[in-house]
């Protein structure tokens, strides 16, 4: 039987490993690149190994965190299920897909830790142990395998049209046709859609509420914010595409629309927790097609972190919210979150607009997204009074 405390373990030593990796990164002390030998097919050289730029260390410190924490919530929240020792060996698989992709040297390398996630979740949601678990399993495998092939398209196509099969050679080849760019931008967005639960590839998601809430909360390791990895691994390509990504903020804005309104009429907590991980992909997508990418690292990261907490804090949420009497939850008003939502819109908007204090900080359509938050913002607070 495969040892959850193995996996724990191995995964603990992974996070402190990319944390000390992260540091002396940040000190200067790491090369741009670690590749420990390489393979031949033909006349393509794969490098194996690392590429430990900031952005890699940033995501593998992502996906090595929310691995070791979730793997140690599990000994716990998992004890005693049937098959207990095939959802250990596929969340360690998850994870080392996941790290494989965001640190891979070759776009090859990035696929294959992409795929390798991809049927690692399909096998953790079929193990959720409910009636519904392997509808949902094949279900969730039909629409991440139609994003893997468009994936595996675009490096095809970065590779023999393009002439590079190296994730760092993303900016030579953006320089070259602009046909085979926007193609391969187009693919690169394509597999983004589907894996972050953009419109219209969304529905995967909701299928994922038949797995526990450790799978739930793996999936912010890196998977469900799949296109906001793809588009700071390979950024040129996308930044030389400019109709691709207007497409971009056209699909992430509607995603956030649709995302809200589930989240507003869902009647379950983990329902309205992944309608809530689909809006926050939309305002990814929205960031990416506006030309942000320290704005979707930024996202990419801190949601991650944020809503696999709140993942692994909903079985706790629900049995409080069942044994808290329904007269205790009366005659509470939430004056916190209207005032805090009140005073983000006003924030945000300061950014936006010129006044006493100077120049608006944002100008030109980057002042897109403060507006949006204002807005959301004002929503929040108008909501949160009206309760």
């Amino acid at each position: 039987m495969f040892s959850m405390r193995a996996v724990r373990t191995l995964l603990a030593a992974l996070a402190l490993s990319a944390a000390v990796l992260l540091l002396l990164g940040m000190a200067g002390r790491l090369p741009e690149a670690w590749v420990w030998g390489s393979v031949a097919l033909g006349p393509v050289e794969i490098p194996l190994g690392a590429r430990l730029g900031a952005v890699p260390l940033l995501l593998l410190l992502l996906v090595a965190t929310v691995g070791a924490v979730v793997a140690a919530y599990s000994v716990r929240n998992l004890v005693g299920r049937p098959r207990l020792g095939r959802t250990a060996l596929a969340l360690a698989a998850a994870v080392l897909g996941l790290a494989a992709a965001v640190t891979a040297p070759s776009t090859l390398v990035l696929a294959a830790g992409w795929s390798l996630a991809t049927g690692a979740v399909v096998v953790l949601v079929s193990l959720g142990g409910t009636p519904g678990a392997p509808v949902a399993a094949r279900r969730v495998a039909g629409r991440l395998v139609l994003g893997d092939l468009a994936l595996w398209a675009a490096v095809v196509l970065l590779g023999a049209g393009l002439g590079t099969w190296e994730v760092s050679g993303a900016a030579e080849a953006a320089q070259g046709s602009s046909v085979l760019v926007a193609a391969t931008a187009l693919l690169i967005v394509l597999a983004g859609v589907v894996r972050s639960a953009l419109v219209p590839g969304h529905r995967w998601l909701l299928e994922t509420t038949e797995a526990p809430s450790p799978v739930s909360a793996l999936l912010h390791a890196g998977v469900v914010n799949g296109l906001g990895v793809l588009a700071l691994l390979l950024w040129p390509l996308l930044d030389a595409a400019p109709v691709v990504r207007a497409a971009l903020v056209v699909l992430g804005a509607a995603t956030v629309a649709l995302g809200t309104a589930q989240q507003r009429t869902r009647p379950d907590v983990k329902g309205r927790l992944v309608a809530s991980t689909s809006a926050q992909m939309g305002f990814v997508a929205v960031t990416a097609g506006l030309g942000l990418p320290a704005a979707v690292l930024a996202h990419v990261v801190g949601h991650g972190l944020w809503k696999a907490g709140l993942f692994l804090g909903a079985g706790g949420a629900i049995d409080r919210m069942r044994s808290t009497p329904p007269s205790s939850a009366h005659g509470r008003a939430p004056l916190r979150p209207a005032v805090i939502g009140a005073a983000l819109g006003v924030v945000a908007l300061a950014a936006v607009v010129p006044g006493p204090w100077g120049p608006p900080l944002v100008e030109g359509p980057a002042a897109l997204v403060p507006l949006g938050a204002a807005g959301l913002a004002t929503v929040v607070a108008l909501h949160a009074a009206r309760a």
